[in-house]
């Protein structure tokens, strides 16, 4: 069966007459989403990951309503023996500062935490000292007390005294990264001014982890989000040595990354440990679709065509299978919307509109831009024929047994290491060995 095809030169021709009001389309599109993009925030908090009739997300929520808080940060404090006046004035002094440390719901400590007394054969509960003990014999009964505690040992302190916990549940309103991050600084900076030489201090938690979770996140964003464009770029670069070339990929990536994150910030959707995929998706996409456009287009100028046919039947001839290619990773990204997980629910739609934003930029904006670049010169196009990359992949794409062979070799060689990789992956929720060894 031979399917109908559409003559599609008429469409193209009217895409390139209409450069100027498509250049101007795009660059508004881009500015309004760049207004609402640079508006977006990290959120970490474990609500994104339910729907919002999910049962479980009703059941955590009325939890929270009834004790106010779930997430605990926590400052340890070290020393040969916690219970000597000094040790116990430093507890002391930190459970109080910890109280005005923002989104602190309540602060435990063996400072303010009461604990079973008994008196004429009554058993009643009281505070495990009033005030600070000012001599080693006050401090030593108050460790007697202390070890006989079920209560506390194990929890507040460890059985042999060298350790305690001041305990700080996050508030509601801190459940948020914002929140976390200014809780963790605020305990960082008690923990940094109560230091004493034989006293150590150091902070733990959810919100703890969860700032040092963001914080690297960002630091790496800042470092390997750059980078890989740059590879990209350079790799594009080596292959059409023109730096047009580079800057119309770019260009649509990041034109197609802008539209996306517009639309999430202008919907309420904050990024998360999964939507900052989205960025790397599209890179892929975009980069591959306007590679096959410029390939094509200096292969038509190569046989000697003028630069506006070289368009129209680059164009014709890609338009249809980088349509269907784009349209199927669509698809393939919209069948996530059906998980039962927020973030992946989210990224399933706002991943395939961000594959739909790079087709459609491909086959306007690049013919547009393509248009009103200058031409490669006679010279370029002929030092294309007899460059590497030519020679390269005519040996490669002979019909021949030898290169047939070569090409299968040099597959087993990268597909090898990704088998190997693919059976050593394991799974695990353990957040502290997301951080390498030497931070965490």
């Amino acid at each position: 069966m031979i399917l109908p095809t559409m003559d599609l030169r008429p469409l193209i021709k009217t895409i390139l007459r209409l450069r100027a009001p498509i250049l101007i389309t795009v660059a508004a599109i881009t500015a309004v989403s760049f207004f609402f993009a640079i508006r977006l925030d990290f959120d970490s908090s474990i609500d994104i990951w339910f729907l919002e009739d999910d049962p479980d997300l009703v059941i955590y929520r009325d939890f929270l309503d009834r004790f106010g808080a779930d997430e605990v940060a926590v400052i340890g404090i070290f020393a040969d023996n916690v219970f000597t006046p000094e040790v116990l004035e430093i507890i002391d002094r930190v459970t109080a500062e910890a109280r005005n440390v923002p989104h602190a719901y309540n602060v435990r400590s063996i400072s303010n935490l009461s604990v079973a007394v008994g008196s004429d054969g009554m058993v009643d509960f009281g505070p495990l000292f009033k005030e600070v003990p000012k001599t080693q014999d006050e401090a030593d009964a108050i460790r007697e007390k202390a070890l006989a505690s079920p209560f506390l040992v194990g929890n507040l302190i460890n059985k042999d005294g060298a350790a305690s916990a001041v305990i700080v549940n996050l508030a509601q309103d801190g459940q948020d990264f914002i929140g976390k991050m200014e809780m963790a600084d605020g305990l960082r900076a008690i923990a940094k001014k109560e230091m004493r030489p034989g006293v150590q201090l150091h902070v733990a938690g959810s919100p703890i982890i969860d700032d040092a979770f963001y914080r690297y996140s960002k630091r790496d964003a800042q470092i390997y989000v750059p980078a890989t464009f740059l590879c990209v770029l350079i790799i594009v670069f080596l292959v059409f040595r023109r730096l047009s070339a580079v800057a119309i990929c770019m260009s649509v990536v990041l034109f197609a990354s802008m539209w996306t994150f517009g639309i999430m910030s202008a919907m309420g959707i904050l990024v998360n440990v999964v939507s900052v995929a989205l960025l790397a998706l599209t890179l892929a996409v975009g980069v591959a679709n306007v590679v096959h456009i410029l390939a094509d287009y200096y292969q038509e100028l190569e046989e000697g065509f003028e630069p506006n046919k070289a368009i129209v039947d680059s164009l014709e001839r890609l338009i249809t299978p980088c349509f269907f290619t784009s349209m199927t990773t669509a698809m393939g990204l919209l069948s996530l919307s059906v998980s039962d997980l927020k973030p992946v629910r989210d990224f399933g739609w706002l991943a395939a509109l961000s594959v739909t934003f790079a087709f459609i930029l491909s086959f306007t904006f690049v013919p547009a831009v393509l248009r009103l670049a200058k031409p490669p010169s006679k010279r370029f196009i002929e030092k294309q024929k007899r460059g590497l990359m030519t020679k390269v992949l005519e040996m490669t794409g002979r019909p021949t047994k030898r290169s047939s062979v070569m090409v299968f070799i040099a597959s087993l060689f990268l597909i090898a290491p990704g088998v190997y990789g693919l059976m050593s992956i394991t799974t695990g929720s353990n957040p502290v060995k997301f951080f390498k060894k030497a931070i965490r």
